[in-house]
């Protein structure tokens, strides 16, 4: 499972670069995470956000995560 989030980051972080996407400096999480977090979510746990987020929280998967709303 890990091999396959860093590989959706990986391809993530190239869309980003490719498309010109810019995080703005107040960013706590940054784009590449927040897409990596709903395809991981969707891939895995279903779009059960809240699951997703408490393994991420556990496994320290990000450094900040967003609130589900």
């Amino acid at each position: 499972m890990e091999t396959k989030i860093i590989f959706i980051y990986c391809l993530c972080e190239k869309f980003t670069k490719s498309s010109g996407i810019r995080d703005d400096n107040q960013c706590l999480m940054s784009s590449v995470e927040v897409m990596t977090f709903a395809l991981t979510a969707a891939l895995f746990f279903t779009v059960i956000i809240k699951l997703h987020m408490l393994i991420s929280r556990k496994c320290n998967y990000c450094s900040y995560l967003l609130s589900t709303s």
